[in-house]
């Protein structure tokens, strides 16, 4: 077969020369052109069935054949880099005797698309069989007939392109080709030897035609939402409160503010360590070892221990704080004025420390935090020439001795704001500790009572 192809192409004429040269270098420029790097997808031209059908040029290097026309109908498969094809062809074709020679058949193609960078672009190999009709062949006798037909085995390849069109979802290609295909005669059996035909029928084709697949492009995907990029809100004083709901623009950075930008108000100090000298409720929360608290209406019948009503109710107070702080350990100091003789008054203030400290552990103090010391009339705080001033004398304090380490202290609550306690007032001042004289030196006999107190 090489023999034959290499004496055919030395056969073909000049002008057939210059066409398929031509053609090579059409397609040659067109693969330049295109990009080296594109990639092979899934689309219907590049993968699927499709139909071709075609129409070509056809100019014959056979004798007494000249050029015609042909038409091809194919039908194939692509997937990538290959494809193949079947179909028909029909040619007609002019002879020297001004006849037409007609050829039917049909062919197998197999395709192949080399270059990713140019998914178009392929080389072609063709096989294929006709009968070739109304030949002119010089007859062997007188009883032959002129016009024969004749069986071709067809061979032959080539190189064409598909320009690519879109219609919506739909795309197809114009396809072009240029092929050179050699068609072997069958020797004639009958005795008496061949006819005056050639063994070889040798053309030059150029076909033109649509490249139809049978699919659709795959909708494209719907499409991501874009993220708006919003513009930050500006915060010129940087408190965290962007400017159009800052109500307090301007405020000095590091502050902390509300939810509107307005600086919080300072926080309360922690409550004060007092007595209810001033009409406060009792408070040991301020409290250190050495702070002393006035109890005012601790009263007690005349020339008696025995605590009032009045009197219980202010304990009960002391009692909840106790409660509250239960690593202080206490001091309760009884105190009297300067009527009736001192000793009378010495032992009178004892009795109602004692009193009060009983009272306390029956409301569940435990006693080791206690400590009951009377002073008489030894520590007055206020003048006792006045009705007054001895009222003040009479009196009932708290000292705070210590705090004992081995008893869990409380922790520290949030202060309520200052409208909470005072109605709204926010410039009310902490209260202040109403502190009694230092206690004088205790005498021998005073430390032993304070020991059996105790």
């Amino acid at each position: 077969m090489n023999t034959l192809e290499g004496s055919a192409m030395t056969n073909v004429n000049p002008r057939s020369r210059r066409l398929v040269v031509r053609a090579m270098l059409a397609l040659a420029l067109i693969a330049a052109a295109e990009s080296a790097f594109a990639e092979r997808d899934e689309r219907p031209l590049q993968k699927g069935g499709y139909l071709a059908p075609l129409y070509g040029y056809v100019d014959s290097q056979s004798d007494r054949l000249k050029s015609g026309a042909q038409v091809l109908v194919m039908g194939g498969y692509r997937s990538g880099g290959y494809a193949i094809e079947i179909g028909g062809i029909m040619q007609q074709i002019d002879t020297e005797a001004d006849s037409n020679v007609d050829l039917k058949g049909g062919l197998f193609n197999a395709l192949w698309f080399p270059f990713d960078g140019l998914l178009n672009l392929y080389g072609m190999a063709s096989f294929g069989a006709g009968e070739l009709m109304d030949y002119p062949a010089t007859p062997r006798s007188s009883v032959d007939n002129p016009l024969k037909r004749f069986s071709l085995t067809r061979y032959g390849g080539g190189l064409g392109y598909l320009w690519g069109l879109s219609l919506g979802r739909y795309e197809m290609a114009i396809r072009s080709e240029v092929l050179y295909i050699v068609g072997r005669r069958d020797e004639d059996p009958r005795p008496g030897g061949d006819i005056g035909a050639p063994r070889l029928f040798k053309e030059v084709s150029a076909n033109i035609g649509l490249q139809l697949p049978l699919g659709l492009v795959p909708p494209a995907p719907p499409p991501q939402p874009v993220a708006q990029v919003v513009a930050p809100l500006p915060d010129s004083d940087g408190d965290g409160i962007f400017d159009n709901a800052d109500q307090c623009p301007g405020t000095p950075r590091g502050t902390e503010v509300d939810s509107v930008g307005c600086p919080l108000p300072p926080e309360p100090p922690p409550p004060a360590c007092h007595g209810n000298s001033d009409d406060r409720s009792i408070a040991l929360g301020g409290c250190e070892a050495g702070d002393t608290l006035v109890l005012r209406d601790v009263n007690f019948e005349v020339d008696e221990d025995r605590l009032t009503a009045d009197a219980e109710a202010v304990l009960d107070e002391v009692v909840a704080e106790l409660q509250a702080h239960p690593d202080f350990v206490i001091e309760v100091a009884g105190h009297t004025d300067d009527k009736g003789s001192e000793s009378y008054n010495q032992s009178l203030s004892e009795r109602r420390a004692r009193s009060v400290v009983s009272y306390l552990v029956s409301r569940g103090i435990p006693q080791s935090r206690l400590t009951a010391v009377g002073y008489g009339e030894s520590q007055p705080i206020a003048d006792n020439q006045t009705e007054e001033g001895r009222e003040r004398n009479r009196r009932v304090e708290l000292k705070i001795l210590r705090r004992d380490d081995s008893q869990p202290r409380p922790q520290t609550a949030a202060p309520a704001s200052p409208a909470a306690v005072d109605g709204g007032d926010a410039t009310r001042s902490p209260a202040v500790v109403e502190s009694a004289p230092a206690s004088a030196p205790k005498s021998e006999g005073e430390g032993e009572l304070e020991f059996l107190l105790n």
